[in-house]
């Protein structure tokens, strides 16, 4: 995540070593100068140790960080350091989960997510396990939490039976915009409502229950409007469909993308009151793009054959932040790869990135040529991509598929495992990544 004047940038990173006496993976945490990736500093509550740690997010000032940190006990919790990567701070005491810290925009708390003695982080992503001998009937609900930034008792917020699975704090530091739904957060995010949650007492009122499925639930810089994205989609974080806005009141949302031949994925406002960033799928390419939510207009400022992200969900799909921005919006970070090419992290203007990484560049790349095709399947327009094996011997090229059918979702243009299909078999396979879309993407006619 980029620092708010762009000048410092914290990223992570797969590390491998020995953990209560197994070999893991853990995800570590890097600052360096955003400009050239330069002068690198591990950002860490345990120095020598091999920890978990993620989740980084920088105060509004760009003087503090928060981070979860996971020890050899396994349990994470919330940690505060410097802008330097010093004056390290535990902040939290949690039994459970906790995940998603977020600096009010005074800077003076800090909210996660927290699910209080349970096993792993429930959601439909990662359901509990079923019980098994005597059955019984506990739910642990992902709740929302605070704590002060420079250390104090933490306090839990809402009803006990509302899940929360994403939230955003007002411009005002005295509300959060919340999805939610009553009940076991594993089942139950389908149905999630829109909500607002009083930041000191925790008293909710909601605003909507859409019909669809929705993620991302964002005020506008003004505090006035939150914008949301709404569509048919198979899970959390798994995100696709149109954007929306609602008054801070509530009343009637407004798609604001009605014509759009794409998919949003992720946005933000980055503190307009009128127009956002985002992130779409269209047709095999990703688009970045600036959407004036008044006008229903956008302006793309980039599109490729390729896939950003600045944050990433199980390595499956970007999460919940496509792009990493600077305070003014000149300046951005994001992790970019392709079909051939794996991720790096990279910077410079929106759309003008360039690599500051080269930790996958011994990576050999899977595939030969790939083929954006499209094809009638009535009564819709359908595409797909065509991924050749990297050696093809002459009248042998047999083909496969994969189908994208996850709704939201398509099949995205990385450095997937799918393409160890294209190393079997005499003269590999040719592979055929059919983006079966719904909501915007696969229209009639």
């Amino acid at each position: 995540m980029l620092s708010p004047d762009g000048k410092r940038l914290v990223y992570g990173n797969v590390v491998s070593g020995k953990r209560g006496g197994a070999d893991v993976d853990v995800s570590a945490l890097w600052i360096v100068d955003a400009r050239d990736g330069s002068a690198p500093v591990q950002l860490t509550a345990c120095p020598g140790l091999i920890c978990d740690e993620y989740g980084a997010a920088w105060s509004a000032d760009g003087k503090h960080i928060a981070f979860v940190t996971t020890g050899a006990d396994e349990q994470a919790q919330i940690v505060s350091a410097d802008a330097a990567g010093g004056n390290i701070t535990t902040l939290t005491q949690a039994h459970g989960p906790v995940a998603t810290p977020r600096f009010s925009p005074d800077g003076k708390r800090i909210a996660f997510l927290y699910s209080e003695g349970a096993p792993k982080q429930p959601g439909p992503l990662n359901p509990l396990g079923r019980d098994a001998g005597v059955l019984s009937s506990t739910i642990y609900e992902q709740r929302l939490a605070v704590v002060p930034a420079g250390g104090g008792a933490s306090m839990v917020l809402g009803p006990a039976d509302l899940n929360i699975y994403e939230y955003d704090w007002s411009p005002d530091n005295t509300n959060f915009v919340v999805t939610a739904a009553h009940g076991s957060g594993d089942n139950n995010w389908w149905l999630a409502e829109l909500d607002v949650m009083n930041a000191g007492s925790g008293a909710v009122r909601t605003l909507l229950t859409p019909p669809l499925q929705m993620a991302a639930p964002r005020w506008s810089g003004d505090g006035k409007r939150i914008a949301y994205i709404g569509g048919v989609m198979s899970d959390e974080t798994v995100t696709g469909g149109d954007l929306y806005v609602i008054g801070r009141d509530g009343g009637v949302p407004i798609d604001v993308t009605p014509e759009l031949a794409a998919s949003v994925q992720t946005f933000t406002w980055n503190g307009s009151a009128s127009s956002v960033t985002a992130n779409e799928f269209a047709g095999g390419d990703e688009v970045l793009a600036v959407i004036d939510v008044d006008r229903k207009i956008q302006r793309e400022l980039w599109r490729g054959p390729q896939m950003i992200w600045a944050n990433n969900i199980i390595g499956l799909a970007p999460g919940d932040a496509g792009i990493s921005l600077s305070r003014d919006g000149r300046f951005s970070a994001v992790v970019r790869q392709s079909y051939t090419e794996p991720p790096e992290v990279e910077t410079g203007p929106p759309g003008k990135w360039h690599p500051i990484t080269h930790a996958n560049a011994h990576v050999r790349a899977l595939t030969g040529a790939v083929t954006n095709v499209r094809w009638k399947s009535a009564p819709y327009e359908v595409q797909g991509m065509l991924v050749a094996p990297s050696k093809v011997e002459p009248g042998k090229l047999p083909n496969g598929g994969r189908c994208a059918w996850w709704p939201g979702i398509r099949a995205l243009p990385d450095l997937s495992d799918d393409f160890r299909l294209l190393r079997r078999g005499a003269g590999g396979l040719r592979l055929l990544r059919v983006q079966a879309k719904s909501t915007r993407e696969l229209r009639p006619g």
